[in-house]
């Protein structure tokens, strides 16, 4: 009968998928799929010895795939520097493969993951000189950047530039912009944002946690806390059990 392969630990088996990746793309035989590819490189198990070997296979096929560079570029931002995710740009350019705002949407997210905040506005703020422009996710990461470090007056440049670049703010920036209305005590500010997503109807649990856990910081706002908790579970949204231990302080 067949052979059931067994592995004593998950880190055997991952091995064991990276043997048999390295090993098709290597033969050229069988066409592997790019998110099989990227999903193996994202795997916290993949050593950089192991990512740097399945990249430089995917650079030898003969169909050069912006999205395996991409990945590389992510890995070794998170992995080990940014100097080395900018090296990738060289291959880019040696390979013949063209930068995207998928490419500098990735750049910027590591500098801002790393708190980098002059170098991620660099970025950003050369894109239009180089012919590109921003999405939605350039300013939603940028956004949610500068929200978490408090500082409103870029958080409102950035808003009026993607407002006038014909986006607009989605869940993800919209809850950003809460939780830093909440962290500055600003109470009614937040209460705006989220109102406004109540009349989209574009509000999600995480929206409801964030304004009824600050709500009920506050003494005097104690009542209106538990008004919203109320409404949201007749919403049917999930509160986590971090909330409800909140609430019954």
């Amino acid at each position: 009968g067949n052979k059931r392969l067994k592995f004593e630990d998950k880190q055997q088996w991952h091995a064991h998928q990276i043997t048999i990746l390295i090993n098709t793309l290597n033969s050229r035989t069988v066409s592997v799929s790019p998110s099989r590819v990227i999903g193996m490189i994202k795997q916290q198990q993949t050593t950089p010895a192991q990512a740097c070997q399945i990249y430089s296979l995917c650079r030898s096929l003969p169909k050069k795939d912006i999205i395996y560079y991409h990945a590389y570029m992510n890995f070794l931002g998170k992995r080990k520097t940014i100097e080395d995710a900018l090296n990738i740009l060289g291959d880019m350019k040696r390979d013949g493969v063209h930068p995207s705002i998928v490419t500098w949407n990735i750049l910027i997210s590591l500098y801002c993951g790393q708190g980098k905040s002059e170098d991620a506005m660099s970025v950003y703020n050369n894109l239009k000189p180089n012919k590109f422009y921003p999405d939605l996710i350039t300013f939603a990461i940028l956004i949610n950047h500068f929200a978490k470090k408090k500082e409103i007056t870029q958080v409102s440049k950035l808003i009026d530039e993607m407002k006038a670049a014909s986006f607009h703010p989605d869940v993800v920036i919209l809850n950003s912009l809460i939780s830093m209305h909440c962290s500055l005590n600003d109470i009614p500010s937040a209460l705006s944002v989220f109102n406004d997503m109540k009349r989209q109807t574009i509000v999600v649990s995480i929206s409801y946690s964030t304004i009824i856990h600050n709500l009920a910081l506050i003494p005097s706002e104690l009542g209106q806390a538990l008004t919203l908790f109320d409404e949201m579970r007749h919403e049917e949204y999930q509160a986590d059990v971090t909330l409800y231990i909140h609430l019954m302080k």
